[in-house]
């Protein structure tokens, strides 16, 4: 069994497990997520298992142990206290998963890993993640202008972020 990382009422994030990274990519490479995640090998998502700066959650049903989906953080260990919020994938859409995981994530990095910043990159065409991320209060820092090759496409990624301040007024 995983190790739990944190959880609400509905749903649990756990430490990933080399022997889940077959269920990751199948997610991942699901029809509905594929517009919006960049595709990671196996030997990746392996890399950032093991290393001490990344931090790989599943997400999992708090009842069933279910798994809905993945996390990917990046900069666990960088000194100026800034996350990157690098990938959220939910397989069940529509039912609040997406929301509430992203919540937790936020309440784990600055509750639990103390961090002074978390930030991430939506691709301008994911409407309904960046819809999210704003009203959660996350703010807009700007945009890489044709920063990432989708197919044979480039797409703008819209940068945004949170600092620890803004979490804790969001949330009082």
């Amino acid at each position: 069994m995983s190790e739990l990382v944190i959880k609400n009422k509905t749903i649990g994030l756990f430490k990933t497990e080399i022997n889940e990274i077959d269920d990751i990519l199948s997610i991942e490479r699901h029809k509905e997520n594929t517009p919006f995640i960049r595709q990671w090998s196996f030997e990746q998502h392996q890399y950032a298992i093991k290393n001490p700066d990344y931090v790989h959650l599943t997400v999992k049903d708090a009842d069933s142990n279910k798994l809905l989906g993945y996390v990917i953080l990046v900069g666990a260990s960088n000194p100026d206290l800034s996350l990157e919020f690098k990938r959220m994938v939910i397989i069940q859409k529509g039912k609040g998963y997406g929301r509430k995981t992203f919540n937790l994530v936020t309440q784990y990095a600055f509750e639990h890993l103390n961090m002074h910043r978390i930030w991430l990159e939506v691709m301008e065409h994911n409407k309904v993640g960046y819809n999210l991320y704003l009203s959660e209060g996350y703010k807009i820092e700007g945009t890489h202008r044709e920063s990432c090759k989708l197919g044979d496409k480039f797409v703008n990624l819209i940068v945004m972020s949170m600092l620890k301040d803004e979490y804790n007024n969001y949330n009082n």
